[in-house]
């Protein structure tokens, strides 16, 4: 569990979480660097949906999405076998059925480095999972999705940067 987090960041988690109880299934942060997504995407891996199966990636430049694809799965499904040859939806599609995963939380950090082909699969999914499957991902840049909530995140106001800098500093 996350030690302390900014009433206002705490505000938007519980947004997001409505947002997903509402029906939207995938939900992008999006802001420059240094305004928290990473942080606000620990806060769903460690404090919310404790009943899930999560998974948690961080997309760097040089992943593919083969190696995307691996981790999403491996975190989600009991050592399952992924066939290399197929798409994320369609090895997601054939586990579901081999073994039952329950409900899935993934979280992405690093969104501008997805490739449209896994901005599609991704959506794919979000739409037509066979079970619970929420997804967000974080991002400096607007992803090319089609049905997408974009959540941007501001900058903190003087009080709460004042609070932020005193949980470090005396």
């Amino acid at each position: 569990m996350q030690s302390q987090i900014l009433p206002s960041r705490a505000a938007l988690v519980d947004r997001i979480a409505l947002q997903f109880e509402y029906g939207q299934n995938l939900i992008v942060l999006l802001g420059t660097s240094g305004l928290g997504k990473s942080y606000l995407l620990e806060t769903f891996i460690t404090d919310k949906y404790n009943d899930f199966n999560k998974a948690f990636v961080q997309v760097g430049a040089q992943m593919t999405d083969v190696q995307l694809m691996t981790q999403l799965l491996e975190q989600s499904f009991n050592a399952p076998l992924i066939d290399h040859n197929l798409s994320l939806s369609q090895n997601y599609y054939q586990l579901a059925k081999q073994q039952q995963c329950g409900a899935c939380l993934w979280v992405i950090d690093g969104g501008r480095h997805l490739s449209e082909e896994l901005i599609a699969e991704l959506e794919l999914l979000s739409k037509s999972a066979p079970n619970v499957l929420y997804i967000m991902i974080a991002s400096q840049s607007k992803l090319p999705f089609k049905e997408v909530v974009n959540i941007h995140l501001e900058p903190l106001n003087l009080v709460e940067s004042k609070q932020l800098m005193g949980w470090y500093f005396t």
